[in-house]
């Protein structure tokens, strides 16, 4: 085994299953149809959505120390607007957002959010938007709604495939374009081709939001523009320092019409550099095995050969974070013989030697000798971190051989 670093680096948007009860306990009455009457009363207990938006006093308390802290993005957040606004958690992409008056909303990331991300709309159809009002947002489950004149109203939906924002539009604006204001983060158009799997190729357009001078932290793209009768628009951005506008071509549309983008976490994407090494066949969450607190990841290539020797195997070993999963391989880790097939099975153990880091195991089907059919032995190794800083360092635990008749 070889343990090294690598250097790897519409339709209306259809709705998921995430309706928000507004009661967690629901009364079922039960018909007894032989008395006429309503008898056996029984509770039924049923779950709260994790993306529902309410007022939460832990989250507010974490974005007011933020803005004590002067992090990137709190010197325009009216701090007095901010205390008790409502807020909805993201656990899918790891982020918070809060929903304060006069239209603006804040998204935030981590337990100790490093940045704050303000979101305003600042123009429609090239006017600046009338004069805001103390105006509270609508909530509803997990949808927060402003009405922002003209017109126009500004909308978010929290769910789990991240934070949405639309503008359903009751009339034409005068240019068709609607202007949001960004601070904290600065955002970066990337349109063009984008090569993802072995030469297939396809067009993307989104906006990278970036710490002034650091990496991406957030995506808002997949823009999908409708009418009333669910046709289509063509739309895209354009970024002018910090204004991010969506161009709107609604010739022939029929009103109201829907302008809607997303916010999410950036994807991640494992790109193969062998056609036949078969990366991603195996993947598997291994839990937080550098014990910085998130959940990392282990992506296979079973068939993956180095030097000549066939069908090594190997296993890249991602770290999590808070926005997501690092496209940096921490670590990855080689079988050792022709046709082992390392990483065929990965297996996530949790912490079996009390070290406090999770452990995990990789299969590999082996043969110990030539005389031996690979494909009847199988050989598991139990791998477990040696330290929570040293990325790399690896000891075996346990390895099993299993032979097959």
């Amino acid at each position: 085994m070889i343990l090294r670093p690598a250097e790897t680096e519409h339709n209306p948007r259809p709705r998921g299953i995430g309706l928000a009860f507004a009661a967690s306990v629901a009364t079922v009455a039960v018909l007894a149809a032989a008395l006429g009457t309503w008898t056996n009363r029984t509770s039924v207990e049923f779950p709260v959505s994790p993306y529902v938006v309410r007022k939460d006093a832990a989250a507010a308390a974490k974005l007011d120390a933020a803005i004590a802290r002067n992090v990137p993005g709190a010197t325009v957040i009216d701090r007095a607007h901010a205390s008790g606004a409502p807020s909805a958690a993201n656990p899918q992409h790891g982020f918070q957002s809060f929903y304060l008056d006069h239209a603006n909303v804040v998204i935030a990331a981590g337990e100790t959010p490093t940045w704050l991300l303000n979101v305003q709309t600042s123009r429609l159809g090239g006017q600046p938007l009338p004069p805001s009002t103390d105006k509270a947002p609508a909530v509803d489950g997990q949808r927060v709604t402003f009405d922002i004149g003209n017109g126009v109203q500004e909308w978010y939906e929290n769910r789990a495939d991240g934070l949405e924002q639309g503008w359903t539009l009751e009339r034409p604006l005068a240019s068709g374009q609607v202007e949001v204001e960004f601070s904290g983060l600065e955002p970066k158009l990337t349109r063009g081709p984008a090569e993802r799997r072995l030469g297939q190729v396809e067009m993307v357009e989104y906006v990278a939001l970036h710490l002034p001078g650091g990496g991406e932290q957030l995506r808002y793209g997949k823009l999908h523009v409708y009418d009333a009768a669910g046709k289509s628009l063509p739309a895209h951005f354009e970024v002018v320092g910090p204004f991010v506008r969506i161009e709107v071509d609604d010739t022939g549309a029929q009103y109201p019409v829907v302008i809607d983008p997303i916010f999410t976490t950036p994807n991640v994407d494992f790109i193969g550099t062998e056609a036949d090494a078969k990366l991603g066949q195996t993947v598997a969450s291994i839990g937080d095995i550098n014990g910085d607190g998130y959940a990392d990841l282990a992506v296979a290539e079973p068939f993956y050969s180095a030097s000549g020797v066939t069908n090594v195997g190997r296993v890249h070993i991602y770290p999590g974070y808070a926005g997501g999963i690092s496209t940096l391989a921490m670590t990855t880790i080689e079988g050792v013989g022709a046709y082992h097939h390392f990483g065929v099975q990965i297996a996530a153990l949790g912490d079996v030697n009390g070290d406090r880091l999770d452990d995990f195991a990789i299969s590999a089907v082996s043969a110990p000798t030539e005389a031996v059919s690979p494909w009847n032995f199988r050989r598991e190794i139990v791998l477990s971190p040696t330290s929570g800083t040293d990325e790399t360092d690896y000891q075996v635990l346990v390895t099993l051989d299993t032979w097959f008749d």
